[in-house]
């Protein structure tokens, strides 16, 4: 969306245009964002981490910054490799023995996280790669444990998760 007069601060109509920006505001109204400062500050690292691995995800899905064609399969399996010691490490590291990100309850920076891993699985399903949960037991329980959120099960069951991941232009829909 174009919405650039939004960037200079709320007011009556103002609205949030960048993705962290939308979570950490639906996450307020909605009291998502966790329950004190120490949760909070969790909500927004693990939010900042997850844009870090979306935009590497964007960038071999929608190679149209300067690239020439390519192998998918084999970027992916060289992406998937660099998550083993990337994104993956740290955000199993992060989590920790807790059950979400921020503490107890489920935040607004558990689901693009979530997001994030199930395009991954069904990207990994699709080229015959293992898994890169395989190695990550604690992120590995994460994602099913939100795969389990009752509030969930409408969407899981419905036409709308089956929906692509990307657009057409994407090596991966």
């Amino acid at each position: 969306r174009r919405n650039l007069p939004s960037l200079g601060g709320h007011h009556a109509g103002a609205r949030s245009t960048q993705s962290n920006a939308v979570f950490q505001e639906r996450g307020r109204v909605l009291g998502l964002m966790g329950r004190d400062e120490a949760e909070i500050s969790r909500v927004e690292m693990t939010l900042c981490e997850t844009l870090d691995l979306r935009n590497e995800t964007v960038r071999i899905c929608y190679p149209f910054h300067g690239t020439k064609k390519f192998n998918f399969r084999e970027t992916l399996e060289k992406h998937v490799k660099g998550l083993q010691t990337g994104h993956y490490e740290k955000l199993d590291l992060f989590l920790g023995e807790r059950p979400f990100f921020a503490g107890e309850n489920p935040t607004v920076a558990d689901f693009p996280v979530w997001e994030m891993l199930d395009q991954h699985e069904l990207m990994c399903k699709k080229y015959s790669l293992a898994s890169p949960l395989q190695k990550f037991s604690k992120l590995e329980a994460f994602y099913r444990r939100v795969r389990q959120i009752p509030q969930l099960k409408p969407y899981f069951e419905s036409d709308a998760y089956g929906l692509p991941c990307n657009n057409k232009m994407a090596n991966f829909l």
